[in-house]
């Protein structure tokens, strides 16, 4: 497999994410952003927090999360 195309920026809110990429909620599971499985948290905090911001608040590493993003949404695009 090639380089992945980032479809997901780190200024892109989560909440966004969640709509576009449903594939992506167990990445987020996995790097413990667990509060975003909760739709009301997720409308509200979600759409004003960006991939970067939540990376910063719960200390996770940004590129290394974009990639598993990514990753999950290559390959769910790659099965098509």
């Amino acid at each position: 497999m090639g380089d992945i195309k980032m479809k997901i920026t780190k200024n892109m809110n989560v909440a966004e994410i969640f709509e576009l990429y449903p594939q992506t909620r167990p990445v987020f599971q996995k790097f413990g952003f667990n509060g975003l499985m909760d739709a009301a948290l997720r409308n509200t905090f979600g759409r004003l927090t960006s991939v970067e911001a939540g990376c910063l608040h719960h200390g996770v590493d940004l590129e290394t999360f974009l990639k598993a993003l990514n990753e999950s949404v290559a390959s769910v695009s790659d099965a098509a």
